[in-house]
This record gives structure tokens, sequence and C-alpha cells, in this order.
């Protein structure tokens, strides 16, 4: 259990949080998620903990190795089951409320009934019938995920600070 405004505070700008969930230590893991392979760890521990834990539901950013676009259909599982109006994947947030103005839509995702994030959406311009998200994907990362054991180097953090959003 983490303690932050980076996932509890519904941010309007760009910003990063990084939360380490139960899996990564099998001594200490009552759930018993540390051998799920990542096509399962994703939508039993980090899809649930996205949709009931993180305020907001505008949009979601989605980082996947190269090795987890390649299945498709889990990578479509998750953007399914994740609960927010965009999902960008390898790609920046913003990029979703960009695509609004190409017929996309942007707004709060339709099942957020305690309007955590707004009512409502705008764009939509095609009428799309029952539209309820907006799926951007950005290219195939070309190598896989950092080490979780490992600190990303200082410059990265400061490139992230200054502008890459994943919320």
């Amino acid at each position: 259990e983490g303690e932050g405004l980076g996932w509890r505070e519904e941010a309007f700008c760009s910003a990063l949080s990084i939360v380490e969930l139960p899996g990564g230590d099998p001594a200490a893991d009552p759930l018993r998620t540390s051998s799920l392979s990542p096509a399962d760890f994703i939508p039993r521990v980090a899809v649930p903990f996205a949709n009931q834990e993180v305020m907001g539901t505008l949009v979601c950013g989605v980082v996947a190795p190269t090795a987890f676009t390649r299945q498709s259909a889990a990578l479509d599982q998750t953007i399914g089951a994740l609960d927010y109006g965009t999902v960008c994947v390898n790609s920046l947030a913003y990029t979703g409320y960009t695509i609004m103005s190409l017929g996309g839509v942007w707004g709060a995702h339709p099942t957020d009934t305690a309007l955590r994030s707004g009512t409502g959406y705008i764009g939509n311009s095609y009428k799309l019938c029952g539209a309820v998200k907006t799926v951007v994907h950005g290219p195939a990362l070309a190598s896989a995920a950092a080490q979780p054991t490992k600190l990303p180097p200082a410059i990265l953090f400061d490139a992230l600070h200054a502008g890459i959003v994943i919320s």
C-alpha cells in the first residue's frame, strides 16, 4: 500500500507515478502473483489497481515492450479492461486529446458513476453510437522493459518530468 498524490489526485499536467505492485518478491507476496507471466499479471494485478486505486478516468498510458505488443490478444484484453476514456499504448497521453480533433472521443469513461473525472465527452465527430474510449497506438518499443530492481538513470527521470505523461 503506497501513499501518494501521484495516483490519489487527478493531475491536469504531465505527471508520472511509479508504483511497485505485489509480485516482485515471492517471500512477501500474499497474492501469489510472483509466478504470473506478464500476460496474466497485467489483467489480474495491474488493471484492477489502475481501475480501482488511480483517481480519474480520462486517460491511461500503457508502456508495452515489443514482446507484449506481439501478444495482441493480451494487449487487446488489457485495453478493453481499462476503465479510461482514452488508452494510449506507447504514446504520450496528450495525443488522446489531440486525436479528438480527428474524430476521437475525449472524456471520462462512461462507467465512472462516482464522477471522479467529470461526465460526458467531447469529440466524436463521426457520431459513432456507443463510443466508449479512444485508443492510440504508438510504435512498439525496441527492447524489453527495464529491470524492476534497478532505478532508471537520473536523466530518464528528468526527461519524464519534462514531458512524458502516464496517468
